[in-house]
């Protein structure tokens, strides 16, 4: 048995038999709305219908499969800010793991796991054990160092991976801080050094 062939106008099968003739006026003015639902105006590609745009649509929200060009729109979805100087496979990392990183906000697991994607790196944040001398309330050596009470800071050391160029390793800390300081608690100060793994 022959496959009959598909009809020219997608349209017009819904409608009776009596307008479905492929020349008839209404034919024409009907063959303008399925290109530019179904077929996207011709055979060259160059556009898409509508319809295919809407089946696409769980990819465009998929960061691993997104083009590009939307990175930046997906991001906003989800509250990140756009880092054009981050790289695309970074931008999509950071989209894939908002979530859970807006869950972790503001402590040390979170800015850890953000910093760790951002640089690829070794992340590792320290905080002082000991306050400042307060007299009165202090043990020297046990719950006390003499020096500068310096209350609210952390240090904050990245290893990026032994294969980074010389470019990355100068560009790494101002692109880290930007990061840290929109995620860490706005109270807060801190101390970054970055180095090469290996090095």
């Amino acid at each position: 048995m022959t496959p009959t062939a598909p009809a020219p106008h997608r349209l017009m099968d819904h409608l009776p038999a009596i307008y479905q003739g492929a020349e008839t006026p209404l034919a024409r003015f009907l063959a303008a709305f399925d290109a530019l639902f179904f077929d996207g105006g011709g055979e060259s590609g160059a556009s898409r219908g509508l319809a295919r745009v809407i089946e696409e649509l769980p990819r465009l929200l998929d960061p691993r499969a997104t083009p590009e060009a939307f990175l930046p729109w997906l991001a906003s979805w989800v509250a990140l800010n756009d880092h054009p100087d981050v790289p695309a496979d970074v931008m999509r990392d950071l989209i894939g793991h908002a979530i859970p990183l807006y869950r972790w906000q503001g402590t040390r697991l979170g800015l850890e796991t953000l910093l760790a994607l951002v640089s690829r790196g070794r992340v590792s944040i320290t905080e002082p054990d000991a306050a400042g001398f307060r007299v009165g309330a202090a043990v020297v050596g046990v719950s006390t160092v003499l020096g500068i009470d310096r209350p609210h800071r952390f240090d904050v050391h990245v290893d990026l991976p032994a294969t980074s160029t010389d470019a990355a390793l100068a560009a790494a800390p101002a692109m880290l801080r930007r990061f840290i300081d929109e995620a860490k608690p706005a109270h807060t100060q801190y101390r970054l050094t970055v180095a090469r793994g290996g090095d």
